[in-house]
């Protein structure tokens, strides 16, 4: 590296004129990248984007998605402030170099601010060049943006950059290597969402009612992760302080570590010995949670988790340590007394976590401490935030993002129900935990709850058991008016606000329309009662519907609903409309045959193998060849078929049938369900 300096005035500046300079010099290329990929991915796009107004995408959705921080312009900003501060502190990673640059008559304080002043300018010039030719071709062309959106842009852009670059600024003083700083900026800025989503999903194995994925929804500390939501979810004002303190935290501690650095440390995967114990402990934390969650996912073993927890956090223990000693032989008495330390202390919290010594898994507020409680399959209605960053007025008809009814149960008879429901799979803990444990792939029905007490704090739980295990007690629920409202969408629309209905069946790709008003409010209506009337068994039946249902509203918002088998009072009116024999599929008119073979179950792993594509009459072809299989054509005998067929490959028998243009579709039944005659 050339420095080209010889002598300087002032030992006392907080900034080097000449090492500046030099800096700029000799890295003036990582800008002039990072310019050509900006200008790429921002003005450019913007350009072609216009070019192609024609084709009806210039609208303000297309142009302010280029602004965003996602794909390439991610890709971009991620990468260049880090490898700026990579290149910028790379003479601290070679003895050599490093005693040149402190033989110099500058403070380190100096060198330490002349580095970073010299990254900002390499950073933030492209982005100010890239924002000011934005800003230029949002002035001059009729594009859909505004001078406000460039300069929201830009200054995410910069904070961002400022950011990440102070983070590999900070690690560079932490380490001798570049590729290990580089290495630990990035794990460093996803640590706290990467560690948080492994403790939450790990704990969930042993904490039965753990709700991992409401806790884990909540997170959004890693700025990379952040970055890529500002289109969706925008900046608040509370993160741009917190992202501003995190960068002047970073510089004080990069600038306090600088000054007690020991120059001869270049080269060693780390510069204080003091660090050492929180790197491999914690290296040994990480391996442990990352192989357990995987092999917990695969394999779905307590027995293959242990082993996944001693083997992962072993060899990052070990890594740590051959990077730090520079030596595979690191297999002495001191390294394996402190993997011992570790491993006892996790054995203990593994056991205590089993025997739930804190009474986590028992613990159920009182009734009269309860407000409200959310109930559903999932967190997804009550941690959904919407598309914030994006003018709905700007979407397609139809694809306006309505916010899903949060299911939150204020009746004081389904809180007593929801209550009782949840004291029996308590009572059931250990049963259910065990099964779970023990079959983690098999199908499981799931509930999350989340109550509100009176004092305002909240409770949740999430759980998994054997479906229709509870089905007496959630019965009374699902077929209550409230839970009803919040789930069936139709029973919040007003019939007189619908302008459209469409049938689809979609075996046959037809399409059916109701436009006439009349019809509309009666079909709404009856839809509406058929919602209301149904049971609990019919809302789990799993019977394929007839046909999918969509509901056009005025003001721009689409409703979509299906037709269960169970809707017969839809049926009767189709009827009564002569509309029902294309609105659903027909034997006459659609079914040539059906084809009915035994349910041969494949083995696991063979069934996972990718099969050969086949035709509609070699397939055809194939289930006639099958010992035993059964043909039918009495229009009658492929009605009951239709009435029964479901998708659950768990079922005795397999159905094909085939349509009069050569087409088939599949399903399967069980065997009560098989028409009388057969």
């Amino acid at each position: 590296m050339k420095w080209g300096i010889t002598a300087m005035k002032s030992k006392t500046s907080l900034v080097s004129g000449a090492i500046l300079l030099n800096d700029c010099k000799s890295y003036a290329w990582v800008g002039v990248v990072y310019l050509f990929g900006l200008l790429f991915t921002v003005p450019t796009n913007l350009y072609f984007m216009y070019h192609n107004s024609l084709n009806n995408i210039n609208s303000y959705i297309n142009y302010s998605r280029v602004l965003a921080f996602d794909g390439v312009s991610a890709f971009f900003v991620m990468v260049v402030p880090v490898l700026a501060g990579l290149l910028l502190l790379r003479y601290l990673q070679s003895g050599k170099a490093a005693d040149m640059m402190h033989s110099l008559p500058v403070k380190r304080e100096t060198l330490y601010h002349t580095h970073i002043l010299a990254g900002l300018i390499i950073l933030f010039i492209p982005l100010l060049v890239t924002a000011l030719v934005t800003w230029i071709m949002v002035a001059r062309l009729p594009i859909n943006l505004s001078g406000q959106d460039v300069m929201v842009w830009l200054g995410l852009g910069m904070l961002m950059n400022l950011l990440l670059f102070m983070t590999s600024v900070a690690v560079g003083m932490i380490t001798g290597m570049s590729s290990v700083q580089g290495v630990l900026s990035y794990i460093l800025l996803l640590l706290p969402t990467g560690l948080s989503f492994l403790i939450f999903y790990n704990l969930q194995i042993f904490t039965y009612g753990f709700a991992a994925d409401y806790y884990a929804s909540k997170i959004e500390i890693s700025p990379l992760l952040r970055m890529v939501e500002f289109w969706h979810y925008p900046i608040q004002t509370e993160e741009i302080i917190a992202y501003l303190l995190i960068c002047i935290l970073l510089y004080g501690l990069g600038r306090y570590l600088y000054q007690r650095r020991h120059l001869e440390r270049a080269g060693d995967a780390l510069t204080f010995d003091i660090l050492y114990p929180l790197f491999k402990y914690g290296a040994a934390l990480c391996g442990m949670l990352l192989l357990g969650i995987y092999f917990y996912e695969q394999l779905g073993s307590l027995a293959w988790t242990y082993f996944a927890y001693f083997l992962g956090s072993l060899l990052a223990y070990l890594l740590v340590a051959i990077l730090y000693k520079k030596s595979i032989y690191v297999f002495d008495l001191k390294t394996l007394k402190g993997y011992g330390i570790f491993a006892v202390t996790m054995v203990v919290l593994i056991i205590a976590l089993q025997f739930d010594f804190a009474g986590y898994e028992k613990k159920i507020p009182a009734l009269d401490e309860i407000e409200s409680v959310y109930l559903d399959n999932n967190f997804y209605a009550l941690t959904y935030k919407g598309e914030q960053g994006v003018h709905s007025s700007q979407y397609e008809y139809g694809e306006i993002p309505y916010p899903p009814a949060q299911p939150i149960y204020k009746d004081k008879d389904n809180i007593e129900r929801i209550h009782t429901l949840q004291e029996n799979i308590i009572a059931n803990c250990d049963q259910d935990k065990a099964v779970l444990a023990n079959n983690r792939h098999a199908s499981y029905q799931r509930i999350s709850l989340a109550y509100t007490l009176k004092n305002g704090k909240h409770i949740y739980r999430q759980y998994a058991f054997a479906p229709s295990k509870y089905d007496r007690y959630m019965a009374a629920i699902y077929e209550s008016r409230e839970y009803k409202d919040y789930h069936h969408e139709i029973l919040r629309v007003s019939p007189a606000d619908v302008n459209l209905i469409e049938i689809q069946v979609h075996q046959v790709n037809r399409t059916v329309n109701i436009s006439d008003p009349e019809q509309i409010q009666a079909a709404v209506k009856i839809l509406q009662n058929e919602v209301l009337d149904q049971s609990y068994a019919e809302m789990t039946d799993h019977r394929e519907p007839w046909a999918y249902i969509s509901v056009y509203t005025n003001d721009r918002h689409v409703v979509y609903l299906s037709w269960y088998k169970s809707f017969t009072d839809f049926e009767n009116w189709l009827k009564v409309n002569g509309q029902h024999n294309l609105a659903r599929i027909n034997p006459e008119r659609d079914l040539s045959c059906a084809v009915i073979i035994k349910n041969i179950r494949e083995p696991e792993e063979q069934g996972t193998k990718t099969r050969p594509t086949r035709t509609n009459q070699q397939l055809l072809n194939e289930w006639e060849k099958v010992a035993g299989n059964i043909k039918i054509t009495a229009p009658h005998q492929l009605e009951e078929c239709l009435q029964k067929f479901v998708r659950d490959e768990k079922q005795d028998y397999r159905i094909l049938f085939v349509l009069k243009n050569g087409n088939v579709f599949d399903g399967y039944l069980a065997e009560k369900d098989l028409p009388e005659s057969v």
